[in-house]
């Protein structure tokens, strides 16, 4: 009964709009063991640092904590697996178990594997980042680095640091990495996101080359079409006597159009009337 209703209330809190996240909030602190409540709050308020410290220290649970960070703060994974172990006081099936103050092993395991190409599903499956969400999920993922970073078990920090570049280094800047890392790591253990970040970086490069020759390319096409329409018009002549071809007045300041076949020149509404534009263009 009680996971039945603590799934209700995560899954009210995941989903509605009508409740003051600050004000919940307040009520949540009081009781530690509503740490996953808490984490959906601080994800809505924007507290992502918050919410993924107790992802990682609280519930010793990476996996949700890279969830989180891949839904900008929308999910952490299979709630029902954290509130099942929690209720019964077992360590998450999926974590490491950092809570626990057990040691990691290592992280090419089955579930490793299947959790990696899970979250590749899961990022095909969202939709194309606009600008701003791409900065926010790379902004998540550099936080969640420095929390790994700052782990004091080495072991587990260096395989959930090293997982963490392997499987998101996308969204990692290389060289913000390199100034982060300490310098005595063997360069092996980085080869992978090094190797990936390369490829990316000659990629971009050489992608931005290719738009800049294109861009180049069609300047060029555009100039010299521009010439031959300037040749094929020939050139056009205005003073303070020139006439509109409909409505004989002086065209003085205003706006005005060339019939392109007798080579008239009219005013734009004069030109509307005989339907040589349409009025849409009356405005330009």
């Amino acid at each position: 009964m009680w996971i039945k209703k603590r799934l209700m209330l995560i899954k009210l809190l995941q989903r509605s709009p009508f409740y003051s996240a600050e004000d919940l909030l307040k009520v949540l602190s009081d009781n530690k063991q509503l740490n996953i409540e808490q984490v959906i709050v601080y994800g809505r308020m924007g507290m992502h640092t918050e919410a993924l410290y107790i992802l990682i220290y609280d519930l010793g649970d990476f996996t949700g904590a890279e969830t989180y960070c891949v839904t900008s703060g929308q999910s952490v994974g299979t709630i029902i697996d954290l509130v099942q172990t929690q209720s019964t006081q077992l360590q998450p099936t999926r974590s490491s178990s950092l809570a626990a103050n057990k040691h990691y092993k290592s992280s090419d395991t089955k579930k490793e594997r299947e959790y990696t190409q899970k979250m590749s599903r899961m990022d095909m499956m969202l939709k194309k980042l606009s600008k701003e969400e791409l900065e926010e999920r790379r902004t998540l993922f550099s936080t969640l680095l420095k929390t790994y970073l700052a782990i004091q078990d080495s072991q587990i920090m260096l395989s959930r640091t090293v997982h963490l570049l392997n499987t998101q280094g996308f969204y990692l800047d290389m060289s913000k990495v390199l100034s982060s890392i300490s310098d005595e790591w063997p360069i092996e253990i980085l080869q992978d996101f090094l190797t990936k970040s390369l490829r990316r970086s000659l990629h971009v490069y050489r992608q931005s080359n290719i738009v800049v020759g294109l861009s180049r390319g069609e300047n060029v096409m555009v100039g010299s079409q521009l010439i031959e329409i300037y040749n094929d018009i020939g050139p056009i002549y205005v003073d303070e006597q020139s006439l509109c071809k409909k409505c004989n007045r002086y065209l003085g300041d205003t706006v005005f159009v060339r019939n392109n076949d007798r080579g008239q020149l009219l005013h734009i509404h004069c030109a509307k009337i005989l339907g040589l534009i349409d009025s849409d263009e009356n405005s330009s």
